[in-house]
């Protein structure tokens, strides 16, 4: 008879003996598949994990700074330029763009673009019909176009004009709330092609974006208020200086002669020099307080 037994005091126990299951465990798969794969594969899985996880940290990271300088900037043109410029570090693509809306033309316009023709790119109109950047603003939602060659929705002008081939591309609407102030898209990843991912992060910086570009604007349409208004006010100051100045000699003179009358002239002249005097002396009275105005 086979089996183990345990001999107690000269008697023998048959042992029961039960092996063990990880069907359940939850290292059961990673169990598994350490056992059913190639051990060298399955360390190459796990460097490319660790890869992935570490290059999607440091975009995160990434991110994070280029929102606080974002808040930081107020000069629209410089903000721009650092929109494009990490825009294009995050994303390792050769070109990003941002493309504002141009009301009075209802078409979106190239206000920055990594290293094209940017003078030339900025004459040309992108309609909202016809291209890719169009039907994101139109739709307001992002969109991922993994072989722009053929696609339709590419406006050629725009590669004709900056000498360059789009291969792929990824595009995200510009939000402030509800409103769209523009587009925000990456040109041609360096290697292979944009993932969803990708997408998702430029999604991000564009709404980060339009609300730095946003306040930017408004600090620079309040600066240019402020202009204004002083330059007003130095008009203001500068005639009120002439005008007070011009009007004291003659009317220094109309007071001197007005009080030499009314000691000269009889009683019914110097009723009407009397009321010249107060006259002149009530206007003498408004060009003191001109410069007060």
């Amino acid at each position: 008879m086979g089996g183990s037994f345990l001999s107690v005091n000269d008697q023998r126990f048959p042992l029961r003996t039960r092996q063990p299951s990880f069907t359940n465990h939850p290292l059961s798969a990673t169990l598994s598949l350490m056992t059913d794969t190639d051990p060298m594969q399955h360390t190459g899985q796990l460097v490319d994990q660790i890869f992935d996880l570490k290059r999607t940290l440091g975009q995160f990271g990434r991110l994070i700074e280029i929102s606080l300088q974002l808040n930081a900037m107020l000069d629209p043109d410089e903000l721009l330029e650092f929109i494009i410029r990490s825009g294009t570090e995050i994303l390792e693509c050769e070109a990003v763009s941002v493309l504002l809306y141009d009301e009075d033309e209802d078409r979106l316009r190239f206000a920055a673009s990594t290293d094209l023709n940017k003078d030339e790119l900025r004459d040309i109109p992108v309609p909202l019909s016809s291209s890719v950047a169009g039907m994101i603003f139109q739709t307001n939602r992002p969109e991922l176009v993994q072989d722009a060659t053929r696609d339709p929705r590419i406006y050629k002008p725009v590669g004709e004009t900056a000498s360059l081939i789009t291969r792929n591309l990824i595009g995200a609407p510009m939000n402030i709330g509800e409103r769209t102030i523009g587009v925000i898209e990456a040109i041609n990843k360096k290697d292979g092609v944009f993932s969803k991912e990708e997408l998702d992060l430029l999604t991000v910086i564009g709404s980060q974006a339009a609300v730095a570009i946003n306040n930017a604007q408004l600090m620079q349409s309040l600066q240019k208020a402020y202009n204004e208004l002083s330059n007003v006010d130095k008009v203001k100051s500068d005639f009120i200086a002439i005008a007070s100045h011009e009007l004291r000699t003659p009317l220094n003179i109309i007071l001197g002669y007005s009080e030499f009358l009314k000691e000269a002239a009889s009683a019914a002249l110097s009723d009407h020099a009397d009321r010249v005097l107060n006259a002149a002396q009530q206007l003498s009275g408004l060009i003191e307080d001109m410069p007060n105005i």
